[in-house]
């Protein structure tokens, strides 16, 4: 907003956070403070290949903890896409994502 001063901050962040990546999605959660990070691509140990990943992990910024998010049924590897949170219930921390378009890691794009 005008006249409003922005500055960066590097909170200590613990728990189990994801590994380096580049092509996922974050995307906030109906809470306001909890940021979903899904899929993306990381470099093997060489540095050389690329791996897609179908991993899901939550950072609470309030406390600024990582956890490893629990999913009902199987996620898809996926870089490039696009993820947005279509339904939620107050009274639990059931949340429904919907996740469209990027490429699945098998060279299809979706």
């Amino acid at each position: 907003t005008r006249g409003s001063t922005w500055s960066w901050r590097h909170p200590t962040v613990s728990g189990m956070g994801p590994r380096k990546r580049m092509g996922h999605s974050a995307t906030l959660l109906p809470d306001g403070s909890t940021i979903l990070v899904y899929g993306g691509a990381s470099s093997n140990v060489e540095g050389c290949d690329m791996i897609f990943l179908a991993d899901a992990f939550l950072l609470d910024t309030k406390l600024w903890i990582w956890k490893k998010a629990k999913i009902e049924g199987t996620i898809d590897k996926r870089v490039g896409h696009r993820s947005v949170v279509v339904e939620w219930s107050a009274n639990s921390e059931k949340v429904i994502i919907f996740t469209f378009g990027g490429e699945e890691g098998n060279g299809k794009d979706t």
